[in-house]
């Protein structure tokens, strides 16, 4: 959890750290963890078909992706 939900994030584990043991804090941590690996795979795609890029001159370009 970084940017702007980095201090959320950084109050809600310290939080939990403050209530729980040493060994059940880093199990949420972990758990968080993989929760969030599995979220980037359910929710990030690779781009198929076309992607635009733009060319310095300003111009875009479009690029066939496989």
């Amino acid at each position: 959890m970084v940017g702007a939900f980095g201090n959320v994030g950084g109050v809600l584990f310290l939080t939990i750290y403050s209530i729980v043991d040493v060994g059940t804090f880093f199990a949420v941590a972990a758990a968080a963890a993989i929760f969030a690996l599995v979220l980037t795979f359910c929710f990030i795609d690779e781009p198929r078909g076309q992607m635009a890029e733009e060319m310095p001159d300003g111009s875009i370009a479009m690029i066939d992706v496989r």
